[in-house]
Formats: C-alpha cells, sequence, structure tokens
C-alpha cells in the first residue's frame, strides 16, 4: 500500500459507505462507530508513519 488517494472529491457517496462499511440506511452513531473502528485499525497499522497516518486520519475526518 504504497499509494493513497486521499482526494475527498475522488470518491462517490456510495463508495465512501463502502468504505465505511454501512448499509443503505444508517445513523450518524453508526457511521462514527464505523470510523472509530477504522481509526482503530490505522493507528494500530506499523507500516505507515506518522505524517501518512496523520493524512489518512484527516481524510477520515473529512469523508465522515
Amino acid at each position: 500500500m504504497s499509494s493513497f488517494n486521499l482526494n475527498i472529491d475522488s470518491y462517490s457517496p456510495k463508495e465512501l459507505q463502502k468504505l465505511f462499511s454501512l448499509k443503505e440506511k444508517f445513523t450518524t452513531d453508526q457511521l462514527q462507530k464505523a470510523k472509530d473502528k477504522l481509526t482503530l485499525q490505522l493507528t494500530k497499522n506499523k507500516s505507515l508513519g506518522t505524517e501518512k497516518k496523520r493524512e489518512i486520519s484527516f481524510f477520515l475526518d473529512t469523508a465522515c
């Protein structure tokens, strides 16, 4: 995973919904829990540097 597209405008709402593993109809609470899960996975990833993790975290915040 050397390259990430972190341009939020490159994704459709459906793609973002899939990224967060959300069903067709979801609540803000479900969205927040999905974001928290991805953020936790990100912090546990040892192959990414601090700056890349920060960039991905910002992307997740924006997508959320």
